[in-house]
């Protein structure tokens, strides 16, 4: 299983543009609940997996370190605004006919 770590403090240890750290100073660690990634293992299009898995870890990351939910990955050009929900189960999804831009989207059943 995969382990989210959410780490909070760490900016007040060695802020941006500090030289060296400050001792002493508090930090938190928190250890979210395992993701298994052979949840995501009958998935025919493997990417797809991937970026559902790697999704669920991240969003517990950011449960843990109190982040607030950006909807943008690497190399995007911008970002939209998202309503936040805890993510369903892959069982409890299913992809929609394409989209009237043609896209396939993943539409969640759960709540």
């Amino acid at each position: 299983p995969i382990y989210p770590v959410g780490i909070i403090g760490t900016i007040d240890i060695q802020p941006p543009g500090a030289k060296a750290p400050r001792p002493f100073k508090p930090a938190t660690i928190r250890i979210g609940r395992p993701v298994k990634p052979q949840r995501y293992a009958h998935r025919s299009e493997k990417h797809l997996a991937w970026r559902s898995m790697i999704d669920e870890v991240m969003f517990e990351i950011r449960e843990l370190s109190g982040q607030e939910y950006v909807n943008t990955y690497a190399g995007s050009e911008s970002s939209e605004p998202v309503k936040v929900s805890r993510p369903g189960r892959v069982s409890d999804a299913v992809v929609a006919a394409e989209s009237e831009t043609g896209e396939r989207q993943l539409v969640s059943l759960a709540g």
